[in-house]
This record gives structure tokens, sequence and C-alpha cells, in this order.
């Protein structure tokens, strides 16, 4: 090997090194959410699931008292100036009108119950 390949090799694993430093070390942190809201779309009741414990929920969930998978995301966003609870769109193909009678056709949770219970999911929740 001549001297300047010698001095290139030796260059990138320098750069690579710090790379993977600043990497490791610096950034940003990502905020993760430690709750996922749901609602039963037959009742408008609201429902949250602690992420960070469970690590997932599956979509849509199973109700924890009738057992029926009923329970879809929503999200909270402000639509004239007061809070909303929204069906997330990815969602809205997938549920069927009939059964949804708490979900508007545009998404919105007709009757919200209040403020958001634990979800707790039934055992053996496959």
């Amino acid at each position: 090997m001549k001297p300047w390949q010698i001095g290139l090799f030796i260059a990138a694993i320098a750069v690579l090194g710090a790379s993977l430093a600043w990497s490791f070390m610096g950034g940003q942190k990502i905020n993760k959410p430690d709750r996922i809201y749901l609602v039963d779309v037959t009742t408008g009741d609201l429902y949250y699931a602690p992420v960070r414990k469970r690590g997932t929920v599956l979509v849509p969930a199973r109700h924890p008292e009738t057992k029926q998978r009923t329970l879809y995301p929503v999200e909270e966003t402000d639509e004239g100036g007061e809070p909303v609870w929204k069906l997330m769109p990815r969602y809205s193909g997938s549920i069927d009108s009939a059964v949804a009678t708490a979900i508007a056709g545009s998404g919105v949770v007709k009757n919200p119950s209040g403020e958001p219970v634990k979800y707790v999911a039934p055992p053996f929740d496959d």
C-alpha cells in the first residue's frame, strides 16, 4: 500500500468513529407517546391504553367487557376552537358503518363519554 492510501484509510476510520459517536451520544431525544387513545365505535366510550409498559395495542382492540373488537384509535383535535375526538383516517375504511353508530361520517366521535378511562385488555387478547 502506498502512504497516501494508508492515510486515507485512517481518515475514513476516524470519520466513521466520529459519526458513530455523534449518533449514539448526541442528537435530540425522540418523544414517544406513553398512551394511545381508543373509542368504542358502538357506544362512544373513550379509553386509553398505556403503550410503554405493554409495548403495543392490536387494532381493533377487544372491548374489556363485551370482548368484541370495537375499539379503534382516535386523536383529539381542535375544530372550531373546541376539542373534538376524531377517528384516525387510516382506520376509517375498515369500520362497518352499521356497527359504528358512535362515529359520524367525517370520523368525529358523536357523543364522547367524558374523560378516557384506562383500558385493560382482556386475558388472552389475540
